[in-house]
């Protein structure tokens, strides 16, 4: 027993050192096989997570179940939220509710919050507030933060228990001082309202500014929706918005609501209803319900007449914050094919503009990329006023991946030279698929050129943001034809960074849909990314229900079918691949047979037939 102990030591030694690039999972495993709980936990949470092993959610869940089985209170209550979800696991509700309660008996109180949750929302037992909020109340009494925000919720909505103001916002203040941000958020609720306590809009500031400068990003919607108001502190519509679409990029639905408004109503930003209704759109798509029935009205409001004259001449590119000027800022209109940048005092000089609605994007190194319409005519000249982008390192480098095809934009273009020319180092050659990636770019101005025998040899600026990594698209034609601009398609997407997409995309074999491709090929459904693949066909699922198959005709004559996994969870083999609606869907990856990346070859079916990964949205 002894020695256990000591092992165990050692163990959680290494855990703690995050210079290590690589575990020794053979010792880790070793030793939760003999038994140590704590191995087994710390095992389990690297597949999880997947930084220093590859990710598998699966294994995980074995190594959590093994954990505790041995007697870690703390791993049953994992297991229970995998079970919950799905995750690693068949969907077990019952299940679910068991280990939690295991949990909870031995007194580990995140798994009391979370029977309570299943108690509250009627997720495997019958809804009962009444047990949640004891349940909530003994994760709070036992000194789980989140607990008292849970059973503060539960006390100021009066759900099983008598509405209690008062002892709400206690609760809500002790989950914010040991540090629940979602407690300071609504301990701020409350002081900005003036329930169960005195109204105190600069103590409520202070807390939701507490929040957001910590990431949590309730905590800057409020604090935009107090700059919006007034409320406390001086109006800042500018302000306000910036703070909407921070918490809406980083993925708060409710900021993404808020800012659709603020585009609605013209209210700190040019009233612009089409990017409104994108606002809504992803409000909808996060969630929230108010976001799904804005979208009606919007899109009503979308035609208006324009009787102006006027026609824009030049534009003006400005920090948000000073107004100085922002020069070598990208000014692009990509359905007119033009792009310019912008001078020394930020402006730009704007060709002769067809009749219409122009969108307009703009970037700059340090800035977020900003989007808007130009109307012609009916406008003057226009301003441009871009935010600051939030990251750790102004000076660190970015990445650039993308893809090379032909003037269809359809096959891609192999062993073109791909060369960043006002730079020293930069340069690569595509790959089979026409994919590339070029590592360690300096941020700033870059001119990337694309050369290939038999083709017009092409060179366009982007930019490289720091610390981050851009997708592009580019077309080569065999004749000197006018072609649309190098576009940069997305960001890069951090899910799919972190599993391994873009790599994937460079360095194997197989058929890849990336978010641009959704965008343009647009499929009504799932299946529809099968007749872009070659050697693979659909057979089945004609009818409701029928059981749907992905089939490979490289093997076997007859075809064999390939396994299904959505954000690395296995599906079963009747599964249906157009369950899940396309507009929810970040990617997809085909592989077949020999083809299938190392990492994934274990997963694939004993025939190794191939395997299909959909990566969704909300895994995102």
């Amino acid at each position: 027993m002894k020695t256990q102990a000591a092992l165990a030591l050692t163990l959680l030694a290494l855990w703690a050192t995050p210079a290590a690039a690589q575990i020794n999972v053979d010792l880790y495993q070793g030793a939760c096989d003999d038994g140590d709980a704590s191995a087994c936990g710390v095992l389990g949470l690297e597949f999880e997570v997947g930084e220093r092993v590859p990710r598998d959610i699966a294994r995980a869940a074995g190594l959590y179940g093994q954990a505790c089985e041995l007697g870690d209170m703390e791993a049953c209550t994992i297991l229970g939220s995998l079970y919950h979800t799905g995750q690693g696991v068949t969907r077990d509700l019952a299940r679910a509710v068991s280990l939690h309660e295991r949990a909870c008996d031995g007194g580990e109180m995140m798994g009391c919050e979370s029977l309570g949750r299943m108690h509250e929302t009627g997720s495997g037992v019958l809804q009962d507030y009444g047990r949640a909020a004891a349940l909530y109340r003994q994760a709070c009494e036992g000194n789980l933060p989140s607990g008292c925000n849970s059973f503060g919720m539960i006390l100021q909505q009066g759900l099983g228990v008598e509405p209690n103001p008062e002892s709400a916002l206690e609760r809500f203040a002790e989950a914010c001082d040991a540090g629940n941000l979602e407690g300071c958020v609504n301990l701020g609720v409350g002081y900005e309202r003036g329930e169960g306590i005195g109204q105190d809009p600069e103590a409520a500031y202070a807390l939701y500014e507490y929040a957001c400068d910590n990431a949590e990003m309730l905590g800057c919607v409020n604090l935009g929706s107090l700059h919006r108001t007034g409320t406390g502190v001086p109006q800042d519509l500018r302000l306000a918005v910036s703070l909407y679409r921070r918490a809406c990029d980083q993925g708060e639905p409710l900021g993404c609501f808020n800012l659709g408004v603020s585009y609605e109503g013209g209210v700190g930003v040019p009233q612009d209803v089409v990017t409104a209704i994108s606002q809504f759109q992803r409000a909808c798509a996060g969630g929230l319900t108010i976001g799904c029935e804005r979208l009606p009205t919007a899109a009503r409001e979308q035609s208006e007449p324009v009787d102006s004259s006027v026609v824009a001449t030049f534009g003006r590119v400005a920090d948000a914050e000073t107004e100085e000027p922002v020069r070598d800022a990208i000014i692009d209109m990509p359905e007119l094919g033009i792009r310019l940048l912008s001078d020394a005092n930020g402006l730009v000089d704007l060709p002769d503009l067809p009749t219409g609605r122009h969108l307009i994007r703009a970037e700059a190194v340090g800035y977020a990329v900003t989007e808007g319409y130009l109307r012609v005519p009916g406008e003057a000249d226009f301003l441009v006023l871009l935010e600051h982008d939030l990251v750790a390192d102004p000076g660190a480098p970015g990445r650039i991946v993308g893809r090379v095809t032909d003037e269809t934009g359809e096959v891609g273009l192999s062993d073109v030279d791909i060369n960043i020319i006002n730079r020293l180092t930069g340069r690569t050659i595509s790959n089979q698929q026409g994919r590339f990636g070029l590592e360690s770019i300096a941020p700033g101005l870059a001119e990337i050129r694309f050369q290939r025998i038999g083709y017009e040899p092409r060179t366009e600026t982007i930019i490289i943001q720091p610390g981050r990594t851009i997708e592009i698209a580019a077309m080569m034609s065999t004749d000197p034809i006018p072609l649309e601009p190098i576009r940069v398609v997305a960001v890069r997407s951090e899910y799919l960074e972190r599993n391994g997409f873009y790599d994937r995309a460079i360095r194997t074999w197989g058929t890849q849909f990336s978010p641009a491709d959704l965008q343009r090929l647009l499929p009504t459904q799932l299946s529809d990314l099968i007749y872009y693949t070659p050697g693979v066909v659909i057979e089945g699922g004609n009818l409701p229900g029928a059981p749907q198959k992905v089939m490979s005709r490289r093997r076997y004559g007859a075809g064999c079918q390939l396994d299904i996994y959505v954000d690395q969870v296995r599906q079963p083999p009747e599964y249906n691949l157009n369950e899940i609606p396309p507009m929810q869907v970040e990617a997809v990856e085909i592989f077949q047979g020999l083809d299938v990346p190392i990492q994934f070859q274990r997963r694939s079916s004993e025939t190794g037939c191939g395997i299909v990964l959909v990566w969704t949205k909300r895994g995102a």
